[in-house]
């Protein structure tokens, strides 16, 4: 069993990463990989509103929604919990002002992957937290990324946004391809 949950973490953080190959909170990892933002403050509340959303969704669509075969109404009852959720932690004092729009669509879209996606419970809720961490990985790569292109010597057209969307395009190939290439597969 710890097998299957260390591959699901492996899977959708690092090989299959939910930013890069997914696009989940990709603009946002974009966004976020700037000297202003204070990225890693929002994280812990990032993955606790992920996690309880994940939570108040799987139990009504796995007992109700999918027996009753009216799954057509899971992605509206999904944005509803999410926005409630929402609420709720900025009623109770975690969420200081508005999360950004990008950052809700990373948000619903971690929720969403991991209700589709998650055969069993754990496997969710760590698809969620794999999410999460692939979000943060991402982000805190690019921004290594831009500080060394700050002080480098490229031409000042290839300066900020084109070189890190081919930073990204890289990054990207560097996660996912020991999963398509025959050099890794075992014989």
């Amino acid at each position: 069993m710890s097998g299957i949950l260390l591959e699901t973490i492996l899977f959708y953080a690092l090989s299959c990463s939910t930013v890069l190959v997914y696009g989940i909170g990709l603009e946002r990892s974009f966004l976020d990989s700037g000297t202003d933002t204070v990225f890693y403050s929002r994280i812990p509340v990032l993955l606790l509103i992920s996690l309880s959303s994940f939570v108040v969704i799987w139990f009504p669509v796995t007992f109700i929604f999918i027996p009753l075969n009216i799954t057509y109404l899971v992605p509206v009852f999904s944005v509803t919990v999410c926005v409630f959720a929402q609420y709720a932690f900025s009623l109770v004092g975690l969420l200081q002002k508005p999360s950004p729009g990008e950052e809700r669509i990373f948000y619903f879209g971690i929720v969403f992957l991991a209700l589709f996606e998650g055969i069993f419970f754990l496997q969710g809720l760590l698809i969620i937290f794999s999410g999460v961490l692939s979000y943060t990985l991402v982000t805190t790569l690019l921004f290594s990324i831009r500080e060394r292109i700050l002080s480098s010597k490229l031409p000042s057209s290839w300066k900020g946004g084109p070189i890190a969307l081919i930073s990204l395009g890289l990054l990207s190939l560097a996660f996912y391809a020991p999963d398509v290439s025959w050099w890794f597969i075992k014989g």
